[in-house]
């Protein structure tokens, strides 16, 4: 039986993403666990997913704040720009 590096199992996790998605993916990730690894290896590999699912969360949240960011800078200039025509609207013509 194979012994599996840390590097190895992050490797094949990363294949295994690539290949499912989803439910098949949860599915045979269970499969290899439970087929090709030992205690210690599983033990491994769920540090190497809680690892990932922190840095996948991680990731998430700064795509959420450029895009709130991003939100908020467009609806200071629609208001910046509404704000000017009702200025220019309201001055008296000379």
């Amino acid at each position: 039986m194979m012994t599996w590096t840390r590097a190895e199992l992050v490797d094949h996790v990363d294949q295994l993403h690539l290949a499912y998605q989803g439910r098949e993916f949860v599915d045979e990730l269970a499969r290899f666990a439970r087929e090709s690894l030992s205690q210690d290896e599983r033990d491994l590999l769920q540090d190497v997913l809680l690892e990932r699912g922190a840095q996948e969360e991680a990731r998430r949240a700064a795509e959420r704040r450029l895009a709130e960011r991003g939100w908020f800078r467009r609806m200071l200039r629609r208001a910046e720009e509404r704000a000017e025509r009702l200025r220019t609207a309201r001055r008296p013509d000379a």
